[in-house]
């Protein structure tokens, strides 16, 4: 019985994957004011940050596929859109690969690698940025995947985020959606919240980071139908009260060792992290749709690229097993 859940496990794991990666690839578009000028990459420019410097408020900047050994800076409105991850943004190692300070910036399409080597260098680092989306993109090895701060109202949603120190970090940031990532192998959490409240994560896959989900001195956050699956530490709360159901579902977590006797695929007890978080509705199975032979092959296609552009991306040498564990996302 247990050798069967563990390989409906991973093979629901491995589908996980695939499909962020078919959503990644399908589901691009953004919208673009009708009066907005569009900026080609490198046919206009042959940065982007030249693009970006020349583009006036609301311009979309379309990159075309291949690597820019750049480090951007976004400080107006704009909308800047890859092609399915096959244009690469590589920070060389130093600093922040790209750093946000205006509202209502939509970046989509691009693999997003090698930060500095600090835990605070960033794959996307925002400040003060607030209705801005951050979306559709595989961001590897860098200090945080993406990092929030003082940040409002953004969406982060559908990236596929690996190799972090940090998977996804918010801090001093509230009222923001994480939706549909995946988020694994981060040194030390794949999720941590900081001094972050209202915030919802929801569909979001934790897969063998230090700690799944980290939250300190965050409260009021809405955690439901998340994957949180073989993790070192699934979960840390420290000073912190949220909800982790909702409407009679809440997180599937593969350490649950509940029962489910009426077999309605809710845990028949609650999955406690302490007397203020607790899941009172764990989902006994990983949540995915049904695929034919011919679909599932091609997801485990989609699967084997993203690995491959995974390992060729490791052109940062990190001796992070040397860093010493960090235990607060504040930088106080």
């Amino acid at each position: 019985m247990k050798a069967k859940h563990t390989i409906r496990v991973v093979t629901a794991i491995m589908l996980a994957m695939c499909l962020s990666f078919v959503l990644f690839c399908t589901d691009l578009e953004i919208s673009v004011k009708a009066n907005s000028s569009v900026i080609q990459v490198p046919g206009d420019y042959e940065k982007i940050q030249w693009a970006i410097n020349n583009a006036t408020a609301g311009s979309t900047i379309i990159v075309s596929s291949g690597i820019y050994y750049e480090h951007l800076t976004v400080d107006k409105v704009l909308t800047l859109q890859g092609e399915n991850g096959e244009s690469i943004i590589d920070g060389n190692c130093i600093g922040n690969v790209i750093e946000v300070t205006a509202n209502n910036v939509n970046i989509s399409g691009f693999t997003i690698q090698n930060s500095g080597l600090g835990f605070w260098n960033s794959g996307v680092h925002t400040h003060n940025s607030n209705y801005s989306n951050i979306s559709h993109n595989i961001i590897i090895n860098n200090g945080h995947g993406i990092w929030l701060e003082c940040s409002y109202n953004n969406i982060l949603s559908n990236n596929s985020i690996s190799n972090n120190q940090c998977g996804i970090g918010l801090s001093f940031s509230n009222n923001n959606t994480l939706a549909n990532n995946n988020v694994s192998s981060s040194d030390e959490c794949g999720i941590g919240l900081d001094w972050s409240s209202y915030n919802i994560l929801t569909g979001n896959t934790a897969l063998n980071n230090g700690y799944g989900i980290w939250l300190y001195n965050s409260s009021y956050n809405t955690i439901f139908y998340n994957h949180i699956i073989n993790n070192t530490n699934q979960v840390e709360c420290f000073n912190s009260t949220n909800t982790l159901d909702k409407d009679g579902k809440g997180n599937y977590w593969s350490d649950y060792e509940g029962e489910d006797a009426d077999h309605d695929g809710i845990g028949d007890t609650p999955y406690v992290i302490d007397s203020n978080n607790i899941d009172h509705y764990p989902l006994m199975e990983v949540v995915i749709p049904e695929f034919s032979s011919n679909t599932i092959l091609f997801l485990l296609a989609i699967l084997t690229l993203a690995v491959t552009m995974l390992l060729k991306a490791k052109s940062c040498l990190r001796k992070r097993h040397n860093v010493a564990p960090t235990f607060s996302l504040s930088t106080e």
